[in-house]
This record gives C-alpha cells, structure tokens and sequence, in this order.
C-alpha cells in the first residue's frame, strides 16, 4: 500500500465538500512522526467513495492533542482541516526540537495545521493512504 500515498493537501483539493471525519481508530507515534488510523466518510467526490478508512502521517510532528470526538455529532462529523497558516504556526516553541535541549530546527521547518474534530496537528507534511482494520493490527 506504500505506493498508495498521496499528499494530504491535494487530497482535500479533489473534493469541493471534502472528507469528514468520523473517528480515529488508534494512533501511534515514534519519534516525530505521528500515523492516525481514521475512519471517513465524503458527502460528494465518487473518486474517493472507496476510501472508509484511512492511514494519515504525520512527518516531523512537533505538537499534537487528540481528543475523543464531539458528543453533539449525529451523522457525518466535521470537515477535515488542513492550514499553512494560522495563528496556533506562528508560535516560537515549534522550532525547539523535542527532547533536544533548547536546539531548533536549523533551517527552521514549515509546519502545517491539521484539524480532525477536536483534534489537531501540527507537523512538517501529512499523508494520506487507504488502510483496512484487522484484528492483526489492533483495530477490530
């Protein structure tokens, strides 16, 4: 499924009403990069129908919350997210590399914004591959 990937950006870009988000399954971090296992669903966009669950990773994230999903969604859930600019990127401390005493990204690295619900992201790319729960992987 490696050769699935595809940038989160031109992603969202294919489909006018985008992807809603209606849970995260699991996530696992290791270091800086951050992989959540979601599940979607799109309003519109046949191309993209297919596509239920999804593996989305997170390259160099340097601050992230996930938090469970709003209680007051009924059907569908929020519109996916993604910012190049917004006012949670221009804070000093994204620069500090974790664990790294005090060191900053040199050069300094360009971070975006992705928002699932109540949850958010902050990292240097995002990508988007399809992804099936199995009980192998600890998703079922």
């Amino acid at each position: 499924m490696e050769n699935m990937k595809r940038d989160l950006g031109d992603v969202l870009k294919l489909d006018a009403y985008g992807p809603r988000i209606v849970g995260i399954r699991s996530a696992r971090i290791r270091y800086l990069k951050l992989k959540l296992y979601v599940r979607l669903d799109f309003v519109s966009g046949e191309l993209l129908q297919s596509l239920q669950y999804a593996e989305i990773t997170c390259t160099n994230a340097v601050d992230y919350a996930i938090r469970p999903p709003d209680p007051n969604i009924l059907m569908g859930g929020p519109l996916i997210e993604l910012h190049e600019q917004h006012p949670r990127l221009e804070h000093r401390d994204l620069q500090d590399v974790p664990g790294g005493d005090g060191e900053e990204f040199e050069p300094p690295l360009k971070f975006k914004l992705l928002i699932l619900d109540q949850t958010y992201v902050i990292a240097e790319e995002f990508e988007i591959q399809p992804w099936q729960p199995t009980a192998s992987n600890g998703a079922l």
